[in-house]
This record gives structure tokens, C-alpha cells and sequence, in this order.
């Protein structure tokens, strides 16, 4: 039976403590980089918010603040609004505070996800993946080509996310 001294047990916990901080770190730049189809969007976080749409920012924080709930209940956020309104940024602000408390995210944008259904063959695992996040953000949502096939396509995705009741 090992018995440690408080210094040596200070000491292993501090060592402890530091990997599991570095384990931590490893798994949050490695969801920052599976999250963002941009880079520069993992910097687009609360801490970075200009101000200036203070409306939108605090429906982040309390959507960010209430994710358990609307995990629980499959509660997404639609963010509407003019081009440069900062629905973008707020939608990232979300994404990064989520990250930030260890759950899988995806921002992807419609024409992204259209364009990678049109390229694989197994349409379905695109879809399945997907549904691995926690949260599913899907950018510039109305931008998308009218047509019946994308309409069909992200109808899919929308209802696969509802089906397995996780939040877009």
C-alpha cells in the first residue's frame, strides 16, 4: 500500500489535473477543426462580438445558456434577417460556446452540404453523420437553389435531424 506524502499527493494531483486540461485542449482544437468549414470562424465567439447587434448576441447567449433543455427537447434557433446583420457570426458565437462545453458541432452552409450530397454515392451516411452532433448549423439557409432536388435534399436532412430529435 502506497501512502504519499501531501506534497507528493499536491503534486500528482497538479500533474493530473494538467494532462486532463491538455486532453481537453486536444479534443476542443480537433472539434474546432472538424466544426468550422472556415477557420476564421473559430474566432467568431462571444468574446469577439463587436456589440453592435445586442438583440442577436444576447439570443445566442441564452440559447448557449438553455442547450440542455433544447437538447433535451430537440429546440433548434432560426436567425433571420437582412445580409450583414450578423447571423453568421452569431450562429458561430453559438458553436464555439457549445464546443467550449465539450458537445459536437457542425456548422456547415446549405449550398456545402447540397454540393456533398451531389457528390457521394451513400447520400444517406452523409445524412447519418450529421446526425452525430449535438447541433447541426446550417448557413445561409435561403440561398439555397430552388429546385425540387435540393428542396428533397435538405427536406431529408431537416427531417432525419427531427426524427432523432437533435436541434438544428
Amino acid at each position: 500500500q502506497n501512502c504519499l506524502c501531501q506534497c507528493a499527493t499536491y503534486a500528482r494531483d497538479r500533474e493530473e489535473e494538467a494532462r486532463m486540461e491538455r486532453r481537453r485542449a486536444e479534443w476542443l482544437e480537433r472539434a474546432r477543426k472538424d466544426c468550422f468549414f472556415n477557420p476564421r470562424m473559430a474566432e467568431w465567439n462571444f468574446a469577439n462580438d463587436d456589440g453592435e447587434n445586442e438583440e442577436l448576441t444576447r439570443t445566442a447567449m441564452n440559447y448557449v445558456e438553455h442547450f440542455p433543455e433544447f437538447l433535451e427537447n430537440g429546440r433548434g434557433l432560426m436567425l433571420c434577417g437582412s445580409v450583414g446583420t450578423g447571423k453568421s457570426f452569431a450562429a458561430c458565437e453559438i458553436a464555439n460556446a457549445l464546443l467550449e462545453r465539450g458537445y459536437k458541432v457542425k456548422v456547415t452552409s446549405f449550398t456545402r452540404l447540397l454540393n456533398r450530397l451531389q457528390s457521394e454515392n451513400d447520400k444517406q451516411g452523409v445524412i447519418d453523420e450529421l446526425n452525430l452532433y449535438k447541433l447541426l448549423v446550417i448557413d445561409d439557409f435561403g440561398v439555397e437553389r430552388a429546385t425540387e432536388y435540393a428542396q428533397e435534399q435538405i427536406s431529408n436532412a431537416i427531417d432525419s435531424r427531427a426524427a432523432s430529435g437533435l436541434p438544428l
